[in-house]
């Protein structure tokens, strides 16, 4: 069983310049594996300033970090373990390397990241970032079965850009690394743009692709500001694993300042040419 919670948000605003924001979160979650065998828990305090390079701050500088605290607790009286059985029932304690040495562990860790955003007069937006985790490695695990938690690399980019009146073309890449570990991810969708009265609706459709190994079609609908998307990734070649499970499919529900913006002036533009 999990149990997460997290809230952020902007603080100070009437302190620091219109274009400029500087924001605050918190993020806990609780793990319980095995009826309890295993319990984990985290407890994230993260910090962020956006730095306008323009008057409105549509061209930014953001940077943030956050610290984690969490810990591990195995409880060994109520695990079983393998070398425990034979074929007469259960035997004497375990001799098993997970139930030496210490039974919790407490780790503390932090993250960083930077991204810059650019939306600019003739509707092209672009954003490019790159952050790092386990800045200190922390190790995990029980007894002597532990090792460090390397750290994971992230780079990317993305934005859109207008390909006429009505149809947007929107791109995303994303590059992660950890240890030996190496995923790539882009891809791109275009939108069309629809003006019916007061409101307003985008369609999309578009594709992603991961590692070379996987597919992820993606459709949506955008209204008033909203989006909901959907995804299904479908795996092919050598990786792909003959079972149901090798597939999964996602519902999205999202809203942006940027893409509010945008649609309103597509929405002016559209009017504009429909009057004409």
């Amino acid at each position: 069983s999990t149990i997460t919670f997290s809230v952020d948000g902007p603080i100070m605003q009437k302190r620091i310049p219109m274009r400029d924001r500087l924001s605050l979160g918190v993020f806990g979650l609780s793990d319980q594996s095995g009826g309890g065998i295993l319990k984990e828990n985290y407890l994230a305090l993260s910090m962020a300033y956006k730095k306008g390079l323009d008057y409105n701050g549509d061209i930014a500088i953001t940077a943030g970090f956050q610290m984690t605290y969490g810990s591990f607790a195995f409880n060994r009286s109520a695990a079983t373990l393998e070398d425990q059985l034979d074929v007469g029932g259960f035997v004497l304690p375990s001799n098993d390397i997970a139930t030496m040495g210490t039974e919790n562990r407490k780790v503390a860790d932090m993250q960083a990241g930077i991204m810059y955003t650019g939306l600019f007069s003739n509707d092209i937006y672009v954003y490019a970032g790159a952050s790092v985790y386990h800045l200190m490695e922390p190790s995990v695990g029980f007894g002597n079965n532990s090792y460090p938690l390397n750290r994971r690399y992230n780079l990317h980019g993305g934005g859109y850009l207008p390909m006429g009146a009505n149809t947007t073309f929107h791109f995303s890449t994303q590059y992660q690394q950890q240890y030996e570990y190496k995923e790539w991810m882009y891809g791109g969708a275009f939108s069309y743009f629809i003006a019916s009265g007061d409101d307003s609706y985008e369609v999309y459709a578009g594709l992603w692709m991961r590692n070379g190994d996987s597919y992820v079609p993606y459709v949506g609908l955008e209204w008033n500001g909203w989006r909901a998307g959907f995804t299904y990734d479908l795996a092919y070649g050598n990786n792909k694993i003959n079972t149901p499970y090798s597939r999964s499919a996602e519902f999205s529900l999202r809203s942006e300042e940027h893409t509010s913006e945008l649609q309103s002036r597509q929405y002016l533009v559209c009017r504009l040419l429909l009057e004409k």
